[in-house]
């Protein structure tokens, strides 16, 4: 990217994503940081209202976090798949893994939470087709946390049952959980999806007169 040498732009250094780090199996990219000083001259070039710039992002919001739960998902039954086939081929302790009842019972609590995920992404994106984005933000804030919550818990059970090679080049499973793992803090953090759905279920139980509001919260 060539940036202009008028205006102020200043490019910083560039730094490797951990996820495509050559430890996980995958080539290294590199991010760069453009940081745009304020000056006169920058607000000659704004190309619209700012506000309206924001409504724009904000649009696109709802469907582009559908969008990484549903890969989210994606992730989390690729590696549950591999779980189940290293379980039915890996011998220890005189049996396979899949007839250990601890490697059964992570298998199971892998299926469940996966199908409970997905139903989840699938309510926030019917609410996003039938009221609107704006509308649905509590449904799809949940399938954002939830999601990548899910996928991280089924990607640490897949390594464990793989053992020493969860964590090495010959399966994918270490290089899907740094890519998971950044899902928890791109497009919000947890933190912020999670008061954002507190307020909005306390200003619906207080519409319904659920509950009393004292206080402005």
């Amino acid at each position: 990217m060539r940036l202009p040498k008028a205006g102020g732009w200043v490019q910083q250094q560039p730094s490797p994503h951990p996820r495509t780090h050559t430890s996980l199996g995958g080539p290294i990219e590199w991010y760069t940081c453009i940081v745009l000083p304020p000056s006169a001259q920058q607000l000659k070039h704004v190309l619209t209202c700012v506000r309206a710039c924001m409504r724009a992002c904000m649009h696109r919001l709802g469907p582009g976090r559908i969008h990484h739960c549903m890969r989210t998902i994606g992730v989390a039954t690729r590696a549950y798949e591999l779980m189940c086939q290293r379980a039915v081929d890996r011998v220890a302790f005189g049996q396979r893994l899949a007839r250990h009842g601890m490697v059964q019972q992570q298998i199971a609590e892998s299926k469940m939470e996966i199908d409970q995920a997905r139903l989840l992404v699938l309510h926030a994106a019917r609410l996003v087709d039938a009221v609107g984005g704006k509308k649905a933000r509590s449904a799809v804030a949940a399938a954002k946390v939830a999601a990548p919550r899910m996928a991280l818990r089924v990607l640490d059970r897949a390594i464990q049952v793989h053992g020493g090679a969860g964590v090495c080049q010959d399966f994918p499973l270490a290089y899907m959980w740094a890519m998971v793992r950044t899902l928890r803090i791109a497009d919000g953090p947890d933190e912020v999806h999670m008061m954002s759905i507190a307020r909005d279920e306390l200003a619906r139980l207080a519409r319904e007169g659920v509950i009393q509001v004292r206080a402005r919260l």
